[in-house]
């Protein structure tokens, strides 16, 4: 393979590892979010006192 063409898809297998970490970063998140949300709800409407 012509060195550019292995530097090139060095450099696409990055960009592309970067992305899904990206991605899978932004979905942890929002699942954090939501479970927050979701134990915040649960708590209102828990009648034991805190």
């Amino acid at each position: 393979m012509h060195p550019d063409h292995s530097a090139q898809a060095a450099d696409r297998y990055r960009a592309e590892m970067e992305r899904i970490a990206r991605e899978e970063r932004l979905a942890g998140e929002a699942t954090e979010g939501r479970r927050k949300r979701e134990r915040e709800r649960a708590e209102s409407r828990d009648p034991r006192p805190r």
